[in-house]
């Protein structure tokens, strides 16, 4: 696990697994934190996932990955805990999101990334949340 936010009663993780327990996930699942039964929460994402914040009912993801629930989404994503599909806000960032940090509606991101916003932006970038 890189990645545990706790909304109410349940807890979010991501990281570098594609099982939890023994049941298939990709890089992302959720579960009741009281219980610790498996949540159908279950976005898969193709591949680590490396930080998350909630943001209103939307978890903030970041990672290496450049799908989440079969949309294409490089290094970062909105997804509704409700929902296994991330939402229309689809920054353009070339490459890995390690880190980032929620300052109002500005998220700012660091990672291993050359372009951010169809910019020459090296590892660090800012953009608007919708």
């Amino acid at each position: 696990m890189s990645a545990i936010v706790v909304n109410g009663s349940t807890l979010y993780s991501g990281g570098t697994f594609t099982l939890f327990g023994t049941t298939a996930r990709g890089y992302l699942a959720a579960m009741n934190s009281a219980t610790g039964t498996l949540a159908p929460w279950n976005p898969i994402a193709n591949a680590q996932v490396t930080r998350m914040e909630l943001v209103g009912s939307n978890l903030l993801t970041a990672g290496n990955f450049t799908t989440i629930g079969g949309l294409s989404r490089t290094g970062l994503a909105q997804i509704p805990t409700t929902s296994n599909t991330p939402t229309g806000w689809a920054p353009a960032i070339g490459g890995a999101v390690n880190t980032f940090t929620v300052v109002g509606d500005r998220v700012f991101v660091g990672g291993s990334f050359s372009s951010f916003g169809n910019l020459y932006r090296r590892g660090l970038g800012v953009v608007s949340l919708p």
